[in-house]
């Protein structure tokens, strides 16, 4: 094992303890904060975050998207086509068929 003379031990001891110390107090500081949380709040934060909830509201909606198919596959339908002719300026003479 490799000595280290006791200056230098003090030293990285020294260093360490402000890092520690240093680390402390940024957590301290962050938990010191004056965060208050309504219902409203933590609801949307749940919402926004939630992944499975955001599949679920997506297959939802598909869901109801394929139900209205189904319903307009459902009814019989009815087309009408009318066709017709018409002739500014028909001919004298008499039209046969």
């Amino acid at each position: 094992m490799k000595y280290i003379g006791i200056k230098k031990r003090k030293q990285v001891t020294k260093n360490l303890f402000c890092i520690i110390f240093i680390g402390i107090a940024f957590s301290f500081s962050a938990l010191a904060q004056d965060k208050t949380y309504t219902y409203h709040s933590l609801y949307s934060l749940m919402d926004n975050h939630n992944r499975e909830l955001q599949k679920a509201r997506e297959e939802y909606a598909q869901s109801m998207l394929d139900v209205k198919d189904a319903k307009a596959g459902f009814y019989p339908e009815a087309t009408f086509t009318a066709t017709g002719t018409y002739m500014s300026n028909p001919m004298i003479d008499t039209i046969t068929i």
